[in-house]
């Protein structure tokens, strides 16, 4: 048995997809990984796990650069002959889906979060959302053995109201899990209270707002540190620049401490996790990963965050892009012990009990088993 895993980072299946790729293996099955090459890919092959490279422009748009991304997909699932095909993110699974119609392959399509065209208020999202909804349509019409995976129930019934896809081709697993056995309880750091911003630094993930929000505490003699942990994207135009960064650096309660390799190690350091997303993610994974290690969590109140956040029982939920709100939330945790700790413990309780990847890759392989018999049928 072949199950192919494409998606448009090696860094994404590393980082998000490595348990389930280890249970694929354990089954006795064949892992395939596609992806555009990056340092992870190399991690991946160095697990004894086959990467086959493919080139994939995040941000492009040429008509002729796409389609042969797109051909190039078709000639990797031609003659692999997988079992079955796993897309992940919005660019690949429709991609991968129109590629693989001819073949008749069985396909599962993992949806984390709407992405760039759904969610982005741009002038280029707004046009393209159209012309990505028929081809969605084109891609996932009847005829082809497949499931849609979503991570939470307002992406699910998103594309249900667009009738992209059916309800009966739809299944909701919340996010993509995480590893216990990476991400464990820790002690609370010693010192200044500190809140970290985790991720790419983008500005529709909040990350200016975030910083406003640190202004906002210091003008009001809050003592807390606020922390920066990740790197700009620099093909992505809503990323914002190193310059920006280490302005931002040298603000007094603000630090970047850039790109971080042990995650375990950053969420240590830190005594809340904020995420003010204005962007469409399934299920933010950072907030699952800071749960784990028993930290406390504040985030938008947006579709994804939802599923982990019920507002003062999980954490605290703010409205988007209102960075007052959110020094308002972070207040209250610096200056609310009983909360704060009645939060984190709950959190992380919900973690264990619904985020951990042993849970959610077993639900995905139970997808996996479902259509395949319903091919072999």
């Amino acid at each position: 048995m072949k199950i192919l895993l494409a998606a448009n980072t090696a860094w994404y299946l590393y980082n998000f997809r490595s348990a389930l790729i280890y249970e694929i293996a354990l089954r006795g099955w064949e892992p395939v990984l596609v992806s555009p090459p990056d340092r992870y890919a190399e991690k991946l092959a160095a697990s004894g796990y086959r990467h086959i490279p493919w080139e994939l422009g995040r941000q492009t748009l040429t008509p002729w650069t796409e389609y042969r991304s797109m051909q190039r997909l078709r000639e990797i699932y031609a003659q692999e002959k997988p079992d079955l095909i796993h897309h992940h993110t919005m660019k690949v699974l429709l991609y991968g889906s129109l590629a693989v119609r001819p073949l008749g392959i069985p396909v599962v399509n993992s949806v984390p979060g709407r992405g760039y065209v759904y969610s982005s208020s741009e002038t280029k999202a707004k046009l393209l959302k159209p012309l990505v909804t028929n081809f969605l349509r084109i891609a996932l019409r009847k005829g082809l053995s497949q499931q849609m995976i979503f991570e939470n129930r307002d992406d699910q019934n998103f594309f249900l109201d667009k009738r992209i896809v059916s309800e009966k081709k739809t299944t909701l697993i919340p996010s993509v899990g995480v590893d216990e056995k990476r991400f464990y309880p820790s002690p609370l750091p010693e010192g200044e209270f500190t809140v970290g911003f985790v991720g790419r630094m983008l500005r529709e993930k909040g990350v200016e707002l975030f910083v406003e929000a640190a202004r906002q505490l210091r003008a009001d003699a809050v003592s807390c540190k606020m922390v920066l942990i990740g790197e700009p994207d620099p093909g992505n135009a809503d990323s914002v620049t190193i310059e920006e960064l280490r302005n931002w650096d040298s603000e007094p309660n603000v630090e970047w401490w850039g790109w971080v390799e042990d995650m375990q190690e950053a969420y240590s350091r830190i005594h809340l996790l904020a995420n003010p997303t204005n962007y469409g993610e399934g299920v933010p994974t950072t907030l699952v990963e800071a749960a784990m290690v028993n930290r406390a969590v504040v985030a938008s109140d947006w579709p994804g965050c939802r599923e982990i956040i019920n507002h003062d029982e999980t954490g605290l939920l703010v409205p988007p892009k209102d960075a007052a709100a959110l020094a308002r939330a972070i207040t209250h945790m610096v200056e609310n012990k009983a909360d704060y700790e009645r939060l984190r413990m709950n959190v992380h309780n919900l973690a264990l009990k619904k985020f951990s990847a042993g849970d959610v890759n077993s639900q995905t392989l139970l997808v996996y088993e479902n259509i395949l018999s319903l091919d072999s049928e």
